[in-house]
């Protein structure tokens, strides 16, 4: 993007396991599609990091297999404790409720 311009502080990161993968794989080839998980770190205009994803859980659950929707579950819950271990709070809707 530096090329055409633009000054925005950008990386993406793939963040998975094949194991993971493959353990939705089975239930539909597509689920490929977000596996690995693609995260994208930038700047605002203040020069702070923004951290985005797409939820796991949304993505995963698209495909209507319970099983599926079950393993994005758990990456919500994983890209939350990720973002606890460099201390960052992750929103409530990746967390899940404070228990």
């Amino acid at each position: 993007m530096a090329l055409a311009g633009h000054r925005t502080n950008t990386i993406e990161y793939l963040l998975g396991n094949p194991v993971t993968a493959e353990s939705m794989f089975g239930y539909h080839p597509a689920t490929l599609l977000y596996a690995p998980l693609r995260i994208l770190v930038h700047s605002d205009d203040d020069g702070c990091a923004i951290f985005t994803l797409d939820q796991p859980s949304v993505a995963f659950g698209g495909f209507g297999i319970p099983q599926v929707t079950e393993v994005g579950i758990g990456l919500d819950r994983k890209v939350a404790n990720l973002l606890k271990l460099i201390g960052v709070e992750p929103p409530e809707v990746l967390a899940g409720p404070a228990t």
